[in-house]
């Protein structure tokens, strides 16, 4: 696995993914074209996503093969002949579990991995120019100072398409999204009986917002996430039986 390199990868195919203490902190995610065709792809534990970006401007996210979503088309970025495609944005947190075996994923097969330091969060978004935009042209303003090319390729029609990362520093708003996750929606995989060793899953949670485009949040989970089937202590499933939740319903002609 290469840690540093000369960037951006130019042409074939690149794997990436963030790092802590030099280990992944999520999955890797790969990157390749083909003709006038981008695809992005990650193997977790919860299956094989990917997202495929095609010439006709049209954008699909998958996972499994079974479940696809149309995504919003190309975005312009400002004035200029970038057009952006889709962001993923790694919301790293407190408590949160590694993946294992990623290493050994990759067999021969070289992967970068980007630091992240603490209170920061990777972005990585993919932009394509427009007819007639030189290969070389700059990165677009709106994801400067901090971006930086990690992966550039010429598609078929002659025009560039890059992966550019950036390292933004945490705020509020990716706060809220992580502890909507991780508190309020709560997503858990159960197990017939909880496995001793380690584990390891995280979230997909794609949406489109007015500065950003398509973004896919990929939120990696702690120990909150799992749970087993064998029951607890019998008071304890009567004092979660018995506690009180509370909840607001409305519609056209009534509220509660």
């Amino acid at each position: 696995m290469t840690k540093d390199a000369t960037l951006p990868v130019q042409g074939k195919a690149i794997r990436f993914a963030p790092g802590c203490d030099n280990e992944p902190a999520a999955s890797f995610w790969k990157i390749w074209a083909e003709g006038n065709e981008i695809y992005t792809s990650s193997r977790s534990p919860g299956g094989l996503a990917k997202i495929s970006v095609h010439a006709s401007g049209q954008i699909h996210y998958r996972l499994e093969g079974k479940l696809k979503q149309d995504l919003a088309p190309f975005m312009q970025l400002g004035s200029g002949p970038w057009l952006h495609a889709f962001e993923l944005r790694f919301l790293l947190s407190d408590s949160v579990n590694l993946p294992f075996r990623e290493r050994e994923s990759l067999k021969n097969k070289s992967a970068y991995l980007l630091p992240v330091p603490n209170g920061f969060l990777l972005h990585a978004n993919l932009i394509i120019g427009t007819n007639g935009t030189p290969y070389d042209s700059p990165l677009p303003a709106e994801l400067l100072p901090a971006g930086q090319a990690l992966w550039r390729t010429r598609l078929r029609d002659g025009g560039p398409a890059v992966l550019v990362a950036r390292m933004l520093e945490m705020d509020s708003n990716n706060r809220d999204h992580i502890r909507r996750i991780r508190e309020e929606l709560k997503p858990t995989v159960t197990f017939s009986e909880m496995p001793s060793g380690r584990k390891y899953v995280e979230v997909f949670h794609i949406h489109w917002s007015s500065d950003g485009g398509n973004v896919v949040l990929v939120v990696p989970m702690g120990d909150e996430a799992f749970r087993s089937d064998v029951e607890g202590p019998p008071q304890e499933a009567s004092a979660v039986a018995l506690a009180p939740r509370s909840f607001r319903f409305s519609c056209a002609r009534s509220s509660v």
